[in-house]
């Protein structure tokens, strides 16, 4: 926690600072250009004419107060903006940092850029001297969801600001009241795991239900999960199974490769191979790695496929490169089942589908 010496410290940098670099904090907050340099003597300068044309643009009581409203209630945009005019309009060093502060400390690039040109860049103790309660903005028309579902994914993980799953929710909740999908979404999984909540599965059961009704397809993923498993609901292999497919249709590799395994060995239908190395082969493009092995095992076992011990040597290899100890495991057993040939073919294959891989997920 900041303690009132080190305020005073970071006020003296602000002074000094201030001293020459009061025109480029107020371009800042009006995305103006800096005046250009003194012209004819005899006349009034550019400069002067720059800044009294700035004095006529600076904003009025009752728009610093605007700003000093939406501040309150948590805009982040408005904390940066109020920053910067407390730099430049009342002298008030305090404030201006501690609203700073509070913008860069949910990632407001500006505020965190000034802060720096002041000397003043966050540290570890660096803290926000103006908290909102989020269930405020949960009823408040003008709150931005997506920012308060931002501001709920910092305190998640930890992004800029220390983890807190307890105030994260609090966000996430706002961002929910206002719709947001992947804020419920999030909920959905905090209440599974007991995230800053106690567990409640039939909670979790409801907001993921919702999060995919919204168009959330991990959502989809998570809901199979849950009817397989009979977490919050009776357990039915043939509601997850519904929902593994929907998921695996929309993109999803977990769920493409859980599908592949069911249509394998037949969990709750009748077993088809060879569907099951289509999904693999979607999946392991996604760099599913459980899904490269049991591709590799299906061609290796000649299940679904041809047998081809080339491409069950690759997705074992494949498999390796991204640290499945399985895929370890059998890369020694099927690639050394080839000739010195036939292994430096596809060593190359392997590198180039790595190297893609990396590049596309960078």
């Amino acid at each position: 926690m900041k303690t009132w010496i080190v305020t005073a410290l970071r006020v003296g940098a602000l002074m000094s600072v201030l001293v020459t670099g009061k025109a480029a904090a107020w371009a800042v907050l009006f995305d103006e250009e800096l005046p250009p340099s003194a012209g004819d003597p005899r006349e009034p300068s550019a400069a002067v004419t720059a800044k009294d044309d700035a004095k006529e643009q600076r904003p009025p009581p009752v728009q610093r107060e605007r700003y000093l409203k939406a501040a309150r209630a948590g805009d982040t945009e408005a904390r940066f903006r109020l920053g910067n005019a407390y730099l430049e309009e009342t002298g008030d060093l305090m404030e201006a940092v501690s609203w700073l502060d509070c913008a860069a400390l949910v990632g407001h690039q500006g505020a965190r850029e000034m802060l720096r040109d002041l000397g003043l860049a966050l540290t570890p103790d660096s803290e926000c001297r103006h908290p909102v309660e989020p269930a405020i903005l949960a009823h408040d028309a003008n709150a931005d969801a997506d920012q308060l579902y931002q501001t709920g994914n910092a305190h998640y993980f930890g992004n800029g600001v220390p983890q807190d799953h307890g105030i994260a929710l609090e966000w996430m909740r706002a961002a929910a009241g206002h719709g947001h999908a992947l804020a419920i979404h999030t909920l959905g999984i905090m209440y599974m795991n007991g995230e800053g909540v106690e567990p409640d599965a039939h909670t979790a059961l409801t907001f993921t239900r919702r999060a995919a009704e919204l168009g959330v397809t991990d959502a989809l993923n998570n809901l199979a999960w849950m009817y397989e498993k009979g977490k919050g609901v009776t357990a039915d292999q043939t509601v997850a199974n519904r929902y593994y497919l929907d998921a695996a249709r929309a993109g999803v590799g977990s769920s493409q490769a859980r599908y592949g395994y069911i249509l394998e060995t037949g969990i709750g239908m009748e077993p088809d191979p060879r569907q099951a190395a289509y999904w693999y082969r979607l999946a392991a493009a996604q760099g599913v790695s459980e899904a490269q092995v049991r591709l590799g095992a299906l061609y290796y076992e000649g299940t679904g496929v041809d047998e081809d011990l080339d491409e069950a040597c690759f997705w074992f290899a494949v498999a390796a490169e991204l640290g499945d100890q399985q895929g370890m495991n059998n890369k020694e057993i099927a690639c050394a089942m080839l000739s010195a040939a036939q292994r430096n073919e596809v060593e190359p294959r392997v590198r180039q589908w790595l190297t893609q891989y990396r590049g596309e997920t960078q």
